[in-house]
């Protein structure tokens, strides 16, 4: 993938940090996928 799609990638892309938290997918970023998707689709 090239620097500009990767880039163009990045815009979409959402990142959500919890405190203390040290598993991948929190609750909160499970309900923001699931709302991008029901959003979306």
């Amino acid at each position: 993938m090239s620097g500009a799609a990767a880039a163009k990638l990045d815009k979409h892309v959402t990142c959500l940090w919890a405190a203390g938290v040290r598993h991948r997918i929190t609750p909160e970023a499970l309900s923001a996928t699931v709302a991008f998707f029901r959003q979306h689709l």
